[in-house]
């Protein structure tokens, strides 16, 4: 994960994964929803996903807490 959490670049490219998981929970089942229709939706590479996050499931709890 990175390690600056205020760092404009982590905070803009997590806004951006958040937003994108919102936009595929309005329409497919988050069972169906995978790291790659994430990435692709927030239009950011799967190995910046990777560096914030260790998978989906840490992302998904990452993005409730937050």
């Amino acid at each position: 994960m990175a390690g600056n959490k205020t760092d404009p670049r982590v905070v803009k490219t997590r806004n951006s994964l958040r937003k994108a998981l919102v936009y595929l929970m309005r329409r497919e089942k988050l069972e169906d929803i995978s790291v790659q229709k994430i990435t692709e939706t927030a239009n950011i590479t799967r190995g910046t996903f990777y560096l914030h996050y260790k998978d989906k499931k840490d992302f998904i709890r990452s993005a409730i807490n937050e």
